[in-house]
């Protein structure tokens, strides 16, 4: 049988390396460009809206025009790939 602190040892490493991972793919948005707070702060960002929107219009492309016209801006930032590395750098 393990000891209490073994467990507990355990169980503290395995939370904090959970909680790293839940940060680590939540890119930082470029400063001085709009986006969607709330979506910044959530692990799949904009992806549950992007799929709520092609639901009900079976466009993407309807989901980014009202975020543009949300922001009223000629350019803005959507949170839609949360695994991949950013490419040119």
């Amino acid at each position: 049988m393990l000891s209490p602190v073994v467990v507990a040892t355990v169980t503290g490493l395995l939370v904090t390396a959970l909680l790293l991972l839940h940060r680590a793919p939540r890119p930082q948005p470029i400063p001085g460009i709009p986006y969607n707070q709330h979506a910044s702060e959530r692990l799949l960002g904009d992806i549950p809206e992007r799929r709520k929107a092609k639901q009900t219009t079976s466009e993407v492309f309807r989901f980014v025009v009202e975020e543009a016209e949300k922001f009223d801006a000629p350019v803005f930032q959507l949170s839609v790939h949360r695994w991949t590395s950013k490419r040119g750098t």
